[in-house]
């Protein structure tokens, strides 16, 4: 008797639990074939800060990445080995914060050994945002800059040869502004943005304005005009398009000022931060970043298959240049921003907005196909002669 009950028990907890695994395997069907996934799990207090709701995250979450949150969350087990390769690169990093300039702040967030996280992210963002930054930029170009009634620009060149001692005839006697500013490039002051532009741009388009400002185009350009011509070029309009308007970009109040891949960006961080903790590590960034789903297999800095990735430093040094609340951390904000300097810093000259990769160095790094990392393969190599040798 007593056999036969415990072979009933087993039966029915046999079928309780097929019965509790078909259960929960259709509702995580039906959530993916909703597109939803794991979207439930995301905070209220991640969607802060961005005018993205969960249906967005869902949208921009199959796109972006291969498989679910969820999924991706379970299987990012800490790996203790990574740790010790990260504090090895720090220092390195460190060292590259600052670079001599009028902005002092300035970093080279694209180069260094972020230069490799940047090769990665090539393939998904490099031709929307450099689309997104030249569709800005000729925008603004598009206005006229032409002296109004209510505004005029007082950088203007011309008032400033008007103001110059005049000559025996009474002419103004012809001024060599090379010699005065050795960055005056006449062309590149003609396909430059002027405070007149900015005025309206910033007012029309709902960029931030400093409340109490009375001439905050006056402003902008006194902050950004590295070379002094009294003009913002391309490179220089664009790092104030994206550090000026870095606390109100993605809410859905401004426009030309790459809110569209901002967008992008915070869902992005939202996916890989799977405790909703607000910010993420260095550890985070290199165990998820290989679920983007990329177009493009080159500059992989996940695709030699060992545990000691040379190129965590890439991640660390991307973190240690954009992470100011938390040392070896990013919010939400310094994710997105740091991003889009990263591209800036690559993709801009005084002339123009680059699409290739001229300006970027791959070729220092990677071989001609893009699908070895050189100094990576050559240690990866060396290793295995090691290993081969001790069996």
């Amino acid at each position: 008797m007593k056999s036969k009950i415990n072979i009933s028990l087993t039966l029915f907890t046999c079928a309780l639990f097929l019965t509790m695994t078909i259960s929960f395997a259709f509702a995580v069907n039906l959530d993916s074939a909703m597109g939803l996934e794991s979207t439930n799990e995301v905070s209220d207090r991640m969607l802060s800060g961005s005018d993205l709701t969960r249906k967005d995250l869902a949208h921009y979450w199959k796109k972006l990445f291969s498989g679910s949150r969820e999924g991706t969350c379970k299987k990012a087990n800490a790996k203790k080995h990574a740790l010790a390769k990260i504090k090895k690169h720090a220092h390195r990093a460190r060292g590259r914060h600052a670079s001599k300039t009028k902005l002092p702040w300035v970093k080279p967030w694209g180069y260094g050994d972020a230069a490799y996280l940047f090769d990665f992210f090539d393939p998904v963002f490099k031709k929307y945002i450099t689309d997104l930054m030249e569709e800005s930029f000729s925008t603004l170009l598009s206005i006229n800059n032409k002296d109004t009634k209510k505004y005029k620009d007082v950088f203007d060149i011309k008032k400033l040869i008007a103001s110059q001692p005049k000559g025996k005839k009474g002419k103004n006697k012809k001024v060599d502004f090379k010699k005065l500013n050795k960055n005056y490039d006449p062309k590149i002051y003609a396909n430059a943005i002027n405070t007149v532009q900015i005025n309206k741009a910033m007012k029309d388009w709902g960029w931030f304005i400093q409340p109490g400002l009375k001439d905050y185009a006056y402003d902008l350009v006194s902050r950004y005009d590295v070379d002094g011509d009294g003009r913002l070029n391309p490179r220089e309009m664009m790092l104030a398009n994206i550090w000026h308007n870095k606390d109100i970009v993605g809410k859905g109040k401004c426009m030309y000022c790459l809110a569209e891949i901002v967008r992008k960006l915070d869902a992005m961080f939202i996916f890989l931060d799977c405790t909703n903790a607000g910010a993420l590590s260095v550890e985070d960034l290199w165990k998820k970043l290989p679920k983007l789903v990329r177009p493009d297999n080159r500059w992989n800095i996940f695709g030699i298959n060992s545990n000691e990735n040379i190129r965590t430093s890439a991640l660390n040094d991307f973190c240690l240049k954009n992470g100011e609340a938390k040392q070896g951390f990013v919010t939400k904000k310094e994710f997105r921003t740091g991003i889009l300097l990263g591209f800036w810093d690559r993709q801009t000259n005084r002339k123009e907005i680059i699409k290739d990769d001229s300006r970027s160095l791959k070729k220092l790094r990677w071989n001609k196909t893009g699908m070895v990392d050189r100094i990576a393969f050559k240690t990866y190599q060396e290793k295995l002669k090691i290993l081969a040798k001790k069996h």
